[in-house]
């Protein structure tokens, strides 16, 4: 990852996809925004108790510092595996869904997270994204499969040309399952430590490897939101709090 900074706004951009100037993306941590109390910083979330002005102030400063022209799309998330096609670029909201995808120009598709993996796709064969919020339980739907398959069916993509990358999100050490034999899938197992902490970044990886997906295509911050207050937001940290934004447009 590499990490860029303007007017006090901070976010990250992905190594795998610098040599496609094609396709642009940011990924946003809480630095440089107007918010304050437990959402404080640069809250990007309209739905979390925050003001409505601070969170259209954060976002007019944090797209003007990454210079977004073009609307965005957002999902109603719901911590599932649904993805679904953006079909039309004046579409600005997406109903029950954790994944989207577009091969369509001037559109960026983006999603919320605090904790939880976002990903960001790239064909570059086909000219298609896909971005996906993956919290465990969208990990224990594979959403990530669902994503690959979805940009299968719409656009022709194979999964050994995908670029996948993965947001700062909740790291081994922080993922505690307790009721890990209820809350998760057998085959999860076998990433949790003896004292019930699970990685979720190698399960991400397992997963899109499974699916045909190249080990050098996939970008995983390995970088935890819940051990850094200053940079990042942490629900499984502080319950109350913002969230960032990962957004992906190809020019």
């Amino acid at each position: 990852m590499i990490k860029k900074e303007h007017n006090s706004v901070s976010w990250f951009e992905y190594s795998l996809l610098k040599n496609h100037p094609e396709v642009r993306h940011a990924v946003f941590t809480r630095k440089g925004g107007s918010s304050t109390g437990n959402f404080r910083g640069l809250n990007l979330s309209e739905h979390v108790g925050d003001s409505v002005e601070h969170v259209r102030e954060n976002r007019e400063k944090a797209f003007r510092a990454i210079g977004l022209t073009v609307p965005i799309v957002e999902a109603n998330q719901v911590h599932g595996a649904s993805v679904r096609a953006v079909k039309e670029i004046d579409a600005s909201r997406v109903d029950s869904c954790d994944g989207l995808v577009t091969n369509l120009k001037g559109v960026a598709l983006s999603m919320q997270h605090a904790d939880c993996q976002a990903a960001l796709f790239y064909d570059p064969v086909h000219k298609a994204i896909a971005s996906v919020h993956a919290g465990w339980r969208g990990n224990c739907q594979n959403i990530y499969k669902e994503t690959i398959v979805k940009m299968q069916n719409e656009y022709g993509t194979r999964p050994e040309d995908l670029i996948v990358c993965i947001s700062p999100s909740l790291g081994p050490n922080k993922a505690e399952f307790k009721n890990y034999r209820t809350e998760l899938p057998e085959a999860f197992w076998r990433f949790k430590d003896e004292n019930n902490y699970v990685n979720l970044w190698e399960i991400a990886r397992w997963q899109l490897e499974s699916e045909g997906v190249l080990q050098e295509n996939i970008e995983l911050a390995e970088t935890c939101t819940y051990s850094d207050s200053e940079l990042f937001y942490s629900y499984r940290r502080d319950r109350l709090c913002g969230r960032h934004l990962s957004l992906i447009w190809l020019e």
